[in-house]
């Protein structure tokens, strides 16, 4: 490994039992293997970082390895699995990004099909960003028709972030797999033995109470949290504020107390230095809690986010609706300071009316007063 390789370059599983957080499914495609009857199309669901990519392409190898240890685990030595390690895509397996697929190219992965390796038996395409592709429906025939092919040298391997766009009969020729966003507890673990591993010791409490923000901060995603784990390393971060400070992130109680400080319409939210980041970890706090009100039933982890929040009386579903409608305005905007935050929450606080004076770009310069000249006593007229 190379001193530049990013940690979580570095530390990508290469074989199923490194996967992290999936276990359900890693011992489904376990057993498949083991029964040699791995499916001709597969689908993977999962949110970014979730190990959809890294799935696939531990799939990959294990189809065409060429010293597999068992049948359900790969060499990692032979020139398949280093070509799909070190991402070249040329000896019997081909990644594709269906962002960047039309009609014609979708056509062309026919001729990829077509084409015979020397070093495998199997041909195996993985297509990422699938729900790409669910508004071209000539590119999504094209691409039905060659899942169509019945043909048992041939795998596909296609990953979306969301089945409900992908066109249902492209859906219907696949055995799914859905990667749900991982357990935070399960993240922190994988952090801490990367840290381990790095010959970096956690000496507070503090910092530990940090790796687990890092966790939560991630969303269920690996792969965002071990590039949080590396800033956290460069900058030493020490506690909760630097956290705040070096990566924008917030821990979970310290997001849902500025959730109740809008909910209350608090003005000393106005006293704290937010940022782009903690205003979406607020945002989603607060998007989970109207979920809840409104009867969705939210994951465990969902649930653990928002623990604060829940059964709090003042939170109404208006209410939500109306702090949600005045978050979404930040993305409006390219760039975010401190006045501009603080301009958009004062619709909170506000009634219209007085927003529309409050809020004014433009500012009445109120001229300097003049001197008043001194006035001549008042004389009272005599009486004749």
């Amino acid at each position: 490994m190379s001193s530049n390789e990013l940690l979580y370059q570095k530390y990508r599983p290469m074989q199923l039992s490194q996967v992290v957080g999936h276990d359900k499914t890693v011992k489904e495609i376990e057993s498949i293997f083991e029964k040699n009857s791995f499916p001709q199309v597969v689908c993977i669901e999962g949110i970014t970082g979730t190990g959809k990519t890294t799935l696939a392409r531990i799939i990959a190898k294990i189809i065409n390895c060429q010293n597999k240890p068992s049948k359900s685990t790969c060499c990692d030595k032979c020139e398949v699995c280093n070509d799909i390690n070190n991402e070249n895509f040329a000896v019997g397996a081909h990644e594709l990004n269906a962002s960047m697929l039309d009609t014609e190219s979708v056509r062309d992965i026919e001729n990829l099909t077509n084409t015979q390796s020397f070093v495998t038996d199997k041909t195996i395409i993985m297509i990422d960003e699938l729900q790409e592709l669910a508004g071209n429906k000539k590119a999504s025939k094209v691409l039905l028709k060659l899942l169509e092919r019945k043909n048992s040298d041939l795998h596909f391997i296609l990953m979306t972030m969301d089945s409900a766009k992908l066109d249902k009969a492209i859906l219907n020729r696949c055995t799914s797999f859905k990667l749900k966003p991982v357990k935070s507890e399960v993240i922190a673990d994988n952090l801490i033995s990367i840290l381990e591993k790095e010959n970096f010791e956690v000496k507070t409490e503090e910092q530990a109470n940090v790796i687990f923000a890092i966790a939560e901060a991630s969303g269920g995603s690996v792969r965002q949290a071990i590039s949080y784990l590396e800033r956290f390393i460069e900058g030493n971060i020490q506690n909760e504020k630097e956290l705040l400070e070096v990566l924008n992130i917030t821990t979970t109680n310290t997001t849902n107390e500025l959730c109740l400080k809008l909910i209350d319409k608090d003005p000393t939210i106005f006293k704290i230095e937010l940022t782009q980041e903690v205003l979406d970890s607020i945002r989603r706090n607060i998007s989970l809690l109207f979920q809840a009100l409104i009867g969705v039933q939210l994951e465990v982890w969902q649930k653990n986010n928002i623990q604060g929040l829940l059964g709090y009386k003042k939170a109404t579903k208006e209410g939500l609706l109306e702090i949600l409608e005045v978050l979404d305005m930040t993305f409006k905007y390219p760039y975010l300071n401190r006045e501009i935050i603080n301009t958009i929450l004062f619709r909170l606080f506000v009634k219209q009316e007085s927003q529309k004076v409050i809020l004014k770009e433009e500012v009445k310069v109120v001229p300097p007063q003049q001197e008043s000249k001194p006035q001549e006593p008042v004389r009272r007229r005599r009486e004749e």
